[in-house]
């Protein structure tokens, strides 16, 4: 049997308490049976809520156990990267070298973040002449930036194999 993530598709190895992927945790996965054709999982698709190991119902909703299986070529394993996912992320990249944040998350409509990410750009790009007066200050921007940059690049990333977007 293995385990495949609910969040992002991927297999979850034997050893590991979560996914290397995404980082939700392997107990709420998916469990393929030894056919190789369905996944058994635990948790009611109907409904969404934990059902008893073994169970025939489900015994929150009803809906029968069988309905709980779903075929692996599914549509909701492995997430397909659009042309609109693949622009996102080189403006996540391009821009970001040269310290302008949230462009990518323009594209993806996640506005707050977009805002949050555009107001940060602004900032570094007042505080930068003030913290290259002083020597010492000049690798705490350079951190900064590189933490913004990274985290930017992640949230986009990560809300495409999340399924958000």
């Amino acid at each position: 049997m293995r385990r495949i993530c609910k969040g992002c598709g991927y297999e979850i190895p034997p050893e590991s308490d979560f996914c290397y992927q995404c980082g939700a945790w392997a107990t709420d996965s998916f469990i393929l049976n030894d056919e190789g054709t369905y996944i058994i999982s635990n948790t009611c698709f109907n409904c969404g809520k934990e059902m008893p190991q073994g169970a025939e119902y489900c015994p929150h909703c009803g809906a029968h156990s069988s309905d709980s299986r779903i075929d692996v070529g599914s549509p909701a394993f492995g997430r397909k990267f659009t042309s609109k996912h693949i622009i996102a992320l080189i403006l996540a990249i391009v821009p970001g070298f040269f310290n302008v944040f949230g462009l990518g998350q323009l594209v993806l409509k996640r506005w707050s973040k977009a805002f949050i990410f555009l107001t940060m750009t602004v900032i570094l790009y007042y505080l930068a002449p003030s913290f290259l007066m002083y020597n010492n200050s000049t690798i705490f921007l350079i951190l900064i930036q590189v933490i913004l940059f990274a985290y930017s690049l992640f949230d986009i990333y990560g809300a495409i194999l999340r399924g958000e977007v």
